[in-house]
């Protein structure tokens, strides 16, 4: 990915995806690069708004035309002390058997 491509995609970012919580447009130097590989970019967005960080991920297919970028408006469940402390039991008694976990029983 260079240069002309990142500004590709800020442009684009800026008028395709608005705040999810306001709907107000990000602006340019509110949205910053987390990281990059290959043709994917992770960009966080900090509306000027409201206080809230909008997580985008974005993907450049070099092969076909450009079809604009997708919103997507997953909500994530907030981490409570139940989930941790279930996540710390299966951690406890996992034996590193990633083969028997993923395999579908039944």
């Amino acid at each position: 990915m260079n240069i002309d491509d990142f500004k590709k995609l800020i442009s684009n970012i800026r008028e395709q995806i608005p705040c999810p919580h306001c709907s107000k447009k990000l602006i340019s130097k509110n949205i910053h690069i987390l990281g990059t590989a290959f043709n994917e970019a992770y960009f966080m967005g900090r509306c000027q708004n409201c206080p809230n960080d909008v997580m985008i991920h974005a993907t450049i297919g070099y092969a076909r035309p450009h079809r604009g970028l997708k919103e997507h408006t997953h909500t994530m469940k907030v981490v409570d002390q139940n989930d941790i402390l279930d996540m710390r039991n299966f951690l406890r008694e996992f034996n590193g058997d990633f083969i028997s976990l993923f395999t579908k029983k039944g």
